[in-house]
């Protein structure tokens, strides 16, 4: 018994020093603004039919090796409302690999049109795959690693039927990720339980 606790223990240890990817179900907020337009219009935020009721909590991970960001966020359920009605999104997800991350100080700048995005989920139980929208942002750096990411998903590649019309979605995330150093305590305290039951 006490050799599989140590043998978990270990794998704790080594799923925490593995490398700079960092779970955002641990701060947040998550999905916190976001809005949908008629299709083509010029400025979605001016003319917006829909938006976020509420802020909307969002799992995943990103991972950043220095040149290149691979985003993966899950959303359960986000709600819009507005002129246009009412509508749902449930089991989002928001997937993009490869994507550019230009260095200036401590910012890393989201690079558009670069990797490849991929947003699937369901809207008023219609499922839908295989979008593409423009995805921008900005994460800050502390001590090398990520501190805060801002990410945007929409509105160029985003279109859906909302309610009976054709709608471009814009979902924007603001995410704290883990200060730096905080997986490394983590691991120690690890280390350290499992030094006690050794003993």
């Amino acid at each position: 018994m006490q050799r599989r606790l140590l043998m978990l223990l270990a794998g704790l240890v080594a799923a925490l020093l593995a490398g700079p990817a960092l779970a955002l179900s641990v701060g947040g907020p998550g999905l916190d603004a976001g809005f949908g337009c008629p299709s083509g219009s010029g400025t979605c935020a001016a003319s917006q039919t829909f938006s976020l009721d509420a802020i909307a909590a969002a799992t995943g991970s990103i991972d950043f090796d220095g040149s290149t960001l691979d985003i993966s966020l899950t959303v359960a359920q986000s709600d819009f409302s507005g002129s246009g009605g009412a509508v749902t999104f449930t089991n989002t997800t928001y997937v993009a690999t490869g994507v550019t991350g230009m260095v200036g100080g401590n910012t890393v700048t989201l690079v558009p049109f670069t990797g490849s995005v991929d947003v699937d989920g369901t809207l008023d139980g219609v499922g839908f795959n295989d979008l593409a929208p423009i995805t921008t942002g900005a994460c800050t750096l502390v001590g090398g690693e990520l501190s805060t990411c801002g990410i945007t998903f929409g509105q160029t590649g985003f279109t859906l039927t909302a309610d009976g019309a054709p709608t471009d979605f814009v979902h924007t995330f603001n995410l704290t990720l883990p200060e730096p150093g905080t997986a490394m305590l983590m691991a120690l305290a690890v280390v350290g339980l499992g030094r006690r039951f050794r003993r």
